[in-house]
């Protein structure tokens, strides 16, 4: 891993939100091996799947370093398009995602998901904050504005 120094622009920086959609009911372990015996099985699909989400990595870093919003938006929609094919994104994400995306937004799961109740973290991309506080309290989860580029927690001893 390595920073990348992006001056990313104001309005971008402050386009960005987690939505916490509870806990999932499966542990990341059930998910990796849920992902696993699908890819057995489906080994074609699910490399097309995987070459095209590290294509979108780095198409993320060219379009942060450029500060274009639609294409960050854009990526991260495919990235999340990727995770609901290997089937990790539970009904009730994919409804608060499609949500977002029908306002102008785009949005993503982070983490291992989760597909029978939530699953877990969703990050969100849009320009009006108060828009996607407004779906997150439709849908009575938690929203969280978030800063891009800043120490996250870490323990010391």
């Amino acid at each position: 891993f390595k920073n990348l120094s992006i001056n990313l622009t104001d309005t971008i920086q402050q386009s960005f939100s987690l939505l916490f959609t509870g806990s999932p009911l499966e542990t990341t372990g059930d998910m990796v091996s849920f992902v696993k015996n699908n890819y057995i099985n489906k080994k074609e699909i699910f490399e097309k799947i995987f070459l095209n989400q590290q294509t979108l990595v780095e198409n993320l870093k060219s379009a942060l370093e450029q500060n274009n919003l639609n294409e960050i938006k854009k990526i991260i929609g495919k990235g999340e398009k990727n995770l609901e094919k290997i089937g990790v994104v539970s009904l009730s994400s994919e409804k608060i995602i499609r949500d977002i995306e029908k306002n102008g937004g785009s949005a993503k799961i982070c983490g291992a998901g989760g597909v029978t109740k939530s699953s877990g973290i969703i990050l969100a991309i849009h320009e009006d904050q108060h828009l996607i506080q407004a779906i997150a309290k439709k849908n009575n989860i938690i929203y969280s504005q978030v800063a891009l580029g800043q120490e996250g927690v870490r323990i010391e001893k």
